[in-house]
Order: C-alpha cells, then sequence, then structure tokens
C-alpha cells in the first residue's frame, strides 16, 4: 500500500492488481491510519488553511478525520471562505467561528515586519491602513509593492498605491520583467509545478530560467523545495 502511494515501482514481485476505486479507498485508509498512529502516541494539532481550494479527493479525507476526531486526541483547525460548504457542518463535536478584519494595529505590526530596517512614513503606513481595510493578505501584498517600487521616497506616494489586491499583485509582476513570464506559466501549470515541467514549457536557456525564478522567490511569489535539477517548484497561494 505504501508503495503504491509513493508510487514506486514494484514490478511482478509485488503486483498491485487494484481497481481505481479501490486503490483510492486504501489509501485514504492509510492516511487516516497514519494520523490515528500519530494520535495514539501523543495528542495531535492538526491545522488546514484555505480548504476552498482543496481537490475532491482531499475533502474526503479531511471528511473522513473530521467523522473520526471524536475517538482520537485529535484537534483539526480549518480555515475556509465563507462561500464554502463545509459536509461536516453541523456535526456535534465540530464548532464554527467567524474571522473578521484585524484590528488596525494588528495590519500595522504587519507592515512593520515586512519593512524591517526600511520604516516607511507614517502617512504612507496609515493610507495603507486605510486602503487595505484590516485584510491581513491585502496589507502584506501592498507593502511589498510600496517598497520595491520605491514610493517611500517620492512626494505624492498616495496617488500612485494600487487600490486593490489585484493591481497590487500586477504591479509587483510588473516590476520583475521576464520572471512575469514565468508566474504567468506556473499559475498556468497549477498551483505546484516541477522545475522539469516549467522548464519544457518556458523553452528559456538553464541560466535565464534559474534568474527569473530566483527573482520570483526573492519576491515571494513562489516557494521552492529542494535543489532545482529535482525540487518541486511552488506557486505561492494568493487567495483574492
Amino acid at each position: 500500500m505504501l508503495a503504491d502511494l509513493l508510487q514506486i515501482p514494484t514490478g511482478e514481485r509485488y503486483p498491485l492488481a487494484l481497481a481505481p476505486r479501490q486503490r483510492k479507498a486504501k489509501t485514504l485508509n492509510a492516511l487516516l491510519a497514519f494520523v490515528e498512529g500519530l494520535a495514539a502516541t501523543r495528542p495531535v494539532l492538526l491545522v488546514i488553511e484555505d480548504l476552498h481550494w482543496a481537490d475532491p479527493t482531499s475533502l474526503e479525507l479531511i471528511d473522513l478525520i473530521v467523522v473520526y476526531a471524536p475517538c482520537l486526541r485529535l484537534l483539526v483547525v480549518v480555515t475556509f471562505r465563507p462561500e464554502f460548504i463545509a459536509p461536516w457542518a453541523g456535526r456535534v463535536h465540530t464548532r464554527a467561528t467567524t474571522i473578521g478584519r484585524l484590528p488596525l494595529g494588528e495590519c500595522a505590526r504587519i507592515v512593520v515586519g515586512i519593512c524591517h530596517d526600511r520604516p516607511l512614513p507614517q502617512s504612507l503606513v496609515g493610507t495603507i491602513l486605510q486602503r487595505t481595510d484590516g485584510v491581513p493578505l491585502f496589507t502584506e501584498e501592498l507593502t511589498r509593492a510600496i517598497i520595491e517600487s520605491g514610493a517611500e521616497c517620492g512626494p505624492g506616494e498616495a496617488a500612485i498605491i494600487p487600490m486593490t489586491l489585484h493591481a497590487s499583485l500586477l504591479a509587483r509582476l510588473d516590476r520583475l520583467g521576464e520572471a512575469r513570464e514565468l508566474a504567468q506559466i506556473g499559475a498556468a501549470l497549477g498551483r505546484r509545478f516541477s522545475y522539469q515541467m516549467v522548464s519544457a514549457v518556458a523553452a528559456m536557456p538553464t541560466a535565464r530560467l534559474n534568474n527569473a525564478l530566483a527573482r520570483l522567490t526573492g519576491a515571494g511569489l513562489i516557494w521552492q523545495r529542494g535543489h532545482p535539477a529535482g525540487c518541486g517548484i511552488h506557486l505561492q497561494a494568493r487567495p483574492g
């Protein structure tokens, strides 16, 4: 079962002649057993973010875990957008909490944390807080966009601050030059894509490809795992 889950070739010695439905059921049960094993030795906190992006099979697994949670030393914390309907909503052992917008003080901390040793003028910070209206992702993206543009150094900065999260992301991508094309390719490939795949689609020389990936990584727009030759490059989740 583990070999099947990890897609390890087994050859004729260990045949895995399972129908797709059987393989899926066994995989889900194996993952559930793994969580049960962890909870048997110690209390477990399982955090799942942005569930509204999950595929149907992942939702089935999470549903299984939530169903068995009362029998385990397990706390599952899940975040999702309001329009997502959780299949386990209303169960006795579940509780829904609506998370509102952040207070201005907390958003100001986000700005300070991103700026580090390049503090922005208080007037500019005030404009950021006003336009982002307590949305942490927008606060983060808008602050990065301003820092990258150098708007904090000139007069009339409020006029050139992007008004929306979408505009903020586009402004950041525009300043990345050739890396923008690579970001668009990655977005078309999906939230996760391998180095080999993006290399084949982009058809760039290796040096240019690596430079573009480095710029996207440095800008915080993608995450990279491992070394480029054998790693998975993960397009960062940026829900709007």
